[in-house]
């Protein structure tokens, strides 16, 4: 048994316009609604997000039978992806790959974590006609006056 707590529907309360490059827009919002929908004119609509933790099992296989023909275009998440806090849509809405999610996570780390602690200027601690190499074990060989390290 589906359970409704709104008067009127969500999607009676929209407006939708088609967009030439694809993809839909609010044209606006009935001024009759007593739905709050959070949107506003002009935003486009890329996603919508259905929380089934409170439905019964028979809800949510008829929900997810409704949107069969759009199985291409689901993202189904489990409460332990809620709660590893990791958001799979980039910015532009799309669903980004493990791949895409690492980049973007180790990148975020470097910057807020790391890079403040590199040194920004150019090193010109050693030139390199005072590199030489010691042996045939690689060893470079630096004078230590031409060293210096920051934050020693």
């Amino acid at each position: 048994m589906m359970r409704h707590s709104r008067s009127k529907s969500f999607s009676d309360s929209l407006v939708l316009e088609d967009v030439d490059k694809g993809g839909v827009i609010v044209k606006s919002i009935r001024p009759d609604s007593s739905t709050e929908t959070g949107l506003k004119e002009g935003d486009e609509i890329v996603g919508a997000t259905i929380h089934f933790d409170k439905l019964k099992k028979d809800e949510v296989l008829r929900v997810l039978k409704l949107i069969e023909p759009y199985d291409e275009n689901i993202k189904v998440l489990t409460k332990q992806d809620l709660k590893s806090g990791v958001s799979s849509l980039t910015f532009n809405g799309r669903i980004a790959s493990p791949k895409e999610m690492l980049t973007d996570s180790y990148s975020r780390l470097f910057h807020s974590k790391v890079q403040r602690f590199l040194n920004r200027e150019p090193c010109d601690a050693a030139k390199t006609s005072d590199v030489k190499i010691g042996d045939l074990n690689g060893q470079l060989l630096v004078p230590e006056e031409r060293l210096h390290f920051d934050g020693n």
